[in-house]
This record gives C-alpha cells, sequence and structure tokens, in this order.
C-alpha cells in the first residue's frame, strides 16, 4: 500500500468535476483520478482475475472482532481484506460496539492498515494506523463538495479511494481496511472492484480479496 495525501485525491475529484455531479459523471471522476494519482506498483501478478470472497457476520462484539482476527492471521502475501463495520448511527449498540473496535487497535488485538470513518463520525481515532475520514476525502479550498453528493456517490468515493491505495506500491502488500460506516455502504466493496477492473489497478482483480460485513444491531 503506497499512501496518497487525501487532500490530493479530494483536489483531483473536485478538478474532474464530481462535485454535485451525476453518478456517471462521478464515477468518471473517481476513475480519472485513480489513474491520475496512482503510484508505481511492483510485483504485479498474472493469470486470471480472482473472484472476491464475501463474508457476513452477525452484530455481537466479541464474536466479531475474533473474526476480524481470525482474518488478518489467515492473510498471505498480496491478499486484500475490507472489513465494513457496519452501524446505525443512533444505536447505542453499534456506538460501543465500534469503541471496543477502537480500543482492539489501541490494544494491538487488531492491526489494519487503514482504518476509514464515514462522514459525521465523532468517534476518536485509534493512535496507530494510516486514518482516513471521508471529509478529508471531499474537502477543498472552496468547502466540502461531499456535502452535495448522494449515499452511493459518497461509496464511490471512498471506493476509489482504496482502489488507489491498494493499487500502488509492492502488491505482495498485504493491506487491512477496518470501515466504520453505517450499514447501507456496503456498496463499497462492489465499487472496489468496480473501479479495480476498469482503471489502471486491473490488477488487484488477480489478487485474493474479502470483503467481510458486519451487521448493524439493528
Amino acid at each position: 500500500m503506497n499512501i496518497v495525501p487525501q487532500a490530493s485525491y479530494a483536489q483531483q475529484l473536485f478538478d474532474n468535476h464530481a462535485a454535485a455531479g451525476s453518478d456517471r459523471e462521478v464515477t468518471a471522476a473517481v476513475m480519472i483520478t485513480i489513474n491520475n494519482l496512482v503510484t508505481a506498483a511492483t510485483q504485479i501478478p498474472r493469470g486470471p482475475d480472482i473472484d472476491a470472497v464475501n463474508k457476513d457476520h452477525n452484530a455481537d462484539t466479541a464474536s466479531s472482532i475474533a473474526a476480524v482476527q481470525k482474518l488478518y492471521a489467515s492473510q498471505t502475501a498480496g491478499f486484500n481484506s475490507l472489513v465494513l463495520l457496519g452501524e446505525k448511527h443512533d444505536d447505542a449498540q453499534d456506538h460501543q460496539r465500534a469503541i471496543d473496535f477502537i480500543n482492539a487497535i489501541n490494544n494491538l488485538t487488531l492491526n489494519p492498515t487503514a482504518v476509514v470513518f464515514e462522514r459525521g463520525m465523532t468517534y476518536t481515532a485509534p493512535a496507530n494506523g494510516n486514518i482516513i475520514r471521508e471529509t478529508n476525502l471531499t474537502t477543498v479550498s472552496s468547502g466540502d463538495f461531499g456535502l452535495g453528493l448522494s449515499r452511493k456517490q459518497r461509496s464511490m468515493v471512498v471506493a476509489g479511494y482504496l482502489v488507489l491505495l491498494h493499487a500502488g506500491g509492492n502488491q505482495q502488500d498485504i493491506n487491512r481496511d477496518l470501515l466504520f460506516f453505517g450499514d447501507n455502504h456496503q456498496d463499497i466493496f462492489n465499487y472496489f472492484d468496480y473501479f479495480s477492473r476498469h482503471s489502471d489497478a486491473w490488477y488487484l482483480m488477480k489478487e485474493p480479496r474479502t470483503f467481510f460485513h458486519i451487521r448493524s444491531h439493528y
């Protein structure tokens, strides 16, 4: 994983007309931005594309943390995982579970490569790891154009940025993304594969991927 500044991604999206655009325009803006910003990749895999493995888990905190631990421990070279900790934003159990996950990261029980927070989430970020905030991906000098995007378009923006990070650098790296998002943002998984397949990051489709949805208590 090669880190691309979140502000650089936001500016490119804005310059490529993502602000208040149609779904088609936002899709195009994300695609162009990935192609413009992706850094050189090494050890690119060859061979056929690989289907992602989709997993689903119940809402219980202890078992879901253990399940993510097990997933991380099983990842081998070149493996990518996206874990979406789905929540209903006014659900107290979901809120407490998110705090428990953050504590697990701080205690090194979990070791995600990147932690991504949906806009509006007020959780204190873990003290370690690469922290990504959705708002940073849509904020330019003139303001936050993400306020004009639909839920679907916001999922596109986040998925595109994760593709950009995964596509740069050594493709034998192990990437582990943990997303704190509303339960209705599971489409990030689909957009991750879509933007990989149709951009200069096509080789991500040849790497093992697990998309893991942890359900809301609601």
